[in-house]
């Protein structure tokens, strides 16, 4: 059997399921086990060249040369290597020469000054080459950190959601603690406080930390606005991103009280108008994207898990939160998850949302005329 089909995937988009902490453990520790990394003082020395299709190779593409064995690069790498360059993997269509790429990669890194580049593989591919500097921490090692502060802070894990993209390229860990909010709510109709770590084990994307809401029944989750994300980017200080996200999480109860009595309410504010209606007004005032709207336009003409019409503000919520599993990368849905969490937790909530964002509209309309 092939190498690669014993390596697990984890869950991806469109209603991840909820297992354990040990469940997850357990995958993210096997991919961490065959995650190796190589250091080089030069890049030269991976051996990075195009090779075509043939009996020894089953797909045309740079390959390197790691302890003997070809292994080919795979997107997240070519990214990760492009970025290095400051180019992008599509600058190199143009060029008939199909080394030129990895030509270009020694003559502009080879003559940097600096502590050399390091290589991640899984053993069949190259998943990322990155700059020597970078600190190594595969989603495993974070979760184990995370844990304990998370249990001395809340008490309880109900269990963890994991989206996926790629072989760790970005792995999104959605860690469900505490108690129902809501709790005029039967526990599977609730929502739960969550704690998102976000992080790429190839160097795709920063470590990112943030408490935001889940809703079990649904898999639907929501996340606090960019401005209150805690960020590692593999090179600065560990530290001060522990520090932020233990912050974070002292502020548990505080924001667990707080969307407790907002969701509370929400649960008794009719909407008004059509549902549908709505969410073209939240479209036309650029408060969703156009992906989210078209996604979840697909929703609101369907009964909640109840039974009944869209017609409260937290059906509404529900919609857009359930919308954003539907978006095709989990940038989209991350940013799909807080404005539906803004809209509904900004002060005044829902009206006044739409109030500042028509405001917002018509001042620069003006600005426009003038």
């Amino acid at each position: 059997m092939p190498r690669r089909s014993l390596i697990p995937t984890l869950t991806t988009h469109g209603g991840t399921a909820v297992r354990t902490v040990e469940e997850v453990m357990e995958k993210l520790l096997y991919r961490h086990k065959h995650r190796e990394t190589r250091i080089a003082a030069r890049v030269m020395d991976f051996g990075i060249r195009w090779m075509d299709q043939s009996s020894s190779h089953t797909e045309s593409g740079y390959y390197a040369k790691i302890d003997g064995q070809d292994m080919l690069l795979s997107a997240n790498a070519l990214r990760t290597a492009n970025r290095l360059i400051e180019s992008k993997p599509s600058h190199w269509d143009q060029y008939p020469d199909r080394d030129a790429f990895s030509k270009s990669l020694v003559h502009i890194l080879d003559n940097k000054t600096n502590d050399g580049y390091m290589l991640r593989h899984n053993g069949l591919q190259v998943n990322a080459i990155l700059p020597g500097d970078y600190q190594v921490k595969d989603a495993c090692e974070l979760l184990v950190e995370l844990i304990e502060p998370l249990e001395k802070a809340v008490g309880k894990i109900n269990g963890i959601s994991v989206i996926d993209q790629g072989d760790g390229d970005i792995t999104s860990l959605r860690v469900i603690i505490g108690e129902n909010i809501i709790p005029s709510l039967r526990d599977e109709l609730g929502q739960y406080m969550m704690f998102l770590l976000n992080t790429s084990e190839t160097g795709a994307i920063p470590t990112r930390s943030v408490l935001g809401l889940f809703r079990t029944i649904c898999t639907n989750s929501a996340i606090r606005d960019a401005t209150k994300i805690k960020e590692w980017n593999h090179r600065s200080e560990w530290d001060r991103f522990w520090e932020g996200t233990m912050d974070t999480l002292r502020q548990f109860g505080y924001f667990s009280t707080q969307f407790g009595e907002i969701f509370t309410g929400m649960l008794q504010a009719k909407l008004g108008v059509p549902a549908a209606d709505i969410l073209v007004v939240l479209h036309e005032q650029h408060q969703i994207t156009n992906g989210h709207f078209i996604e979840s336009q697909s929703w609101v003409d369907q009964p909640t898990e109840d039974g009944h019409p869209v017609e409260t503000q937290y059906d509404l919520f529900n919609v857009l939160t359930k919308a954003a599993q539907g978006l095709q990368s989990i940038a989209a849905q991350h940013k799909a998850e807080q404005a539906a969490l803004d809209i509904f937790t900004d002060a005044g909530g829902l009206i006044a949302s739409l109030r500042t964002a028509y405001e917002r509209q018509e001042r620069s309309r003006n600005r426009r005329r003038v």
